[in-house]
């Protein structure tokens, strides 16, 4: 930071603006200062009537997360999850669907409080139609329970369960248009329907979606080798390549559950959930430095794969909504999971394939309960059980 008079401003949604044109970095004062203790003043809105809407907003902030909801947002929720997480502050997606948060990848996942399995460290969330999501809760300071150690946070997608009263149905058809693909090649349906009455909620959800991504771009890398000692001539070394991907994932999901209300305290919820995809990738890669190869590959994989799930939850709540007693067991399993890669450089070829079958099971027990304003006690069991049978197979 350079010497010379600067100004401070700080602002808040609710409070007056408050700001500081007196202060002066010199070699007497130094860098550092200390202005003391700064206090908003809250803000005062005049006008001649208030109306009142049922709109909910957008971004709410709670005493230890971030609530995204995505219902006023037709962009988002006429795409994927991604589309809906891209919307969400100190969250992003990047071009292969990696999600971080504020700026890190080590960020855990959860499905309706559950955790996300799919894709690599369960970070996939391309599957998940935006229309079925209610909202998102981004927790950056997870409490004991999430075994947040290392963690850059928690973000929990919460799907909808369509609790109005009677017989309730939706359906969504979308189609998205880009640089590279028409309106027919990108889109989906979703389907929801729930009928409620004041003993239980019966409700079911279908998606199907085709989306693509892709990508291009190119490298260009200089390298100068020097000796310092003028003993050895100068090395020069220069890599230059072009690619281009593209990638086509196709997605069906369907969800059946129910709510139970015991009484106006208790909710008991049984839920389960079939999910089919399938993917295919082709890749051009050409390198004119150092010397002149091309390398095409080929990604895939086919109709068939799919997981299944069934879970069973206990919630019961309290006058004090910080106040919560909750239990879970859920069970997961990928019958099927194979693909197929093919690389060819050069006219030499090779080929790799994978099948896995994959088991888990979770069990979830807590109990929350506030001391006062600023505390809070937590006490829960956390069981986790996954069994991985993988086969990898390479031809050169």
């Amino acid at each position: 930071i350079p010497m010379g008079n600067f100004y401070l401003v700080i602002q808040f949604i609710g409070y007056e603006i408050y700001r500081n044109n007196q202060l002066s970095l010199n070699s007497i004062s130094g860098a550092r200062q200390n202005i003391g203790e700064i206090k908003l003043s809250p803000k005062s809105i005049k006008g001649l009537e208030i109306n009142v809407t049922e709109d909910m907003p957008k971004i709410e902030f709670e005493t230890d997360k971030l609530v995204y909801t995505p219902s006023g947002d037709i962009l988002a929720s006429s795409g994927s999850a991604e589309d809906v997480l891209n919307n969400v502050p100190m969250v992003l997606v990047d071009q292969d669907g990696a999600v971080t948060l504020k700026g890190s990848s080590n960020v855990k996942i959860l499905v309706n409080n559950r955790e996300n399995r799919i894709g690599e460290g369960g970070n996939d969330v391309d599957n998940i139609p935006a229309s079925m999501i209610e909202k998102v809760e981004v927790i950056t300071s997870p409490s004991a329970k999430y075994d947040p150690e290392g963690m850059a946070g928690i973000i929990n997608i919460i799907l909808k369960k369509d609790k109005d009263r009677g017989f309730n149905g939706e359906a969504k058809l979308y189609t998205k248009q880009n640089n590279n693909h028409d309106f027919f090649d990108m889109g989906g349906l979703s389907l929801s329907s729930n009928y409620k009455t004041e003993k239980f909620n019966v409700y079911t959800s279908y998606s199907n979606s085709i989306r693509y991504r892709d990508h291009n771009g190119y490298r260009k890398s200089f390298t100068t080798y020097t000796d310092s000692l003028n003993v050895l001539p100068d090395l020069a070394n220069s890599i230059y390549f072009d690619w281009n991907r593209e990638k086509k994932k196709k997605g069906q999901i369907l969800r059946l559950g129910t709510d139970y209300y015991l009484n106006d305290e208790i909710t008991l919820n049984l839920e389960s959930r079939f999910n089919a995809y399938s993917s295919s990738e082709e890749g051009t890669e050409i390198t004119t430095l150092p010397d002149q190869r091309t390398k095409i590959s080929n990604e895939e994989e086919p109709d068939g794969n799919y997981e299944i799930g069934v879970s069973f939850a206990a919630d019961k709540t309290y006058e004090n909504p910080d106040k919560n007693l909750s239990f879970s067991y859920s069970y997961d399993t990928h019958p099927v999971d194979k693909g197929y890669d093919t690389v060819v450089e050069d006219g030499n070829e090779s080929t790799s394939s994978h099948s896995s079958t994959l088991k888990s099971q979770e069990l979830n027990f807590s109990y929350a309960s506030p001391i006062n304003d600023k505390s809070k006690f937590e006490i829960g069991y956390n069981f986790d059980q996954t069994d991985n049978d993988e086969n990898m197979n390479y031809s050169l």
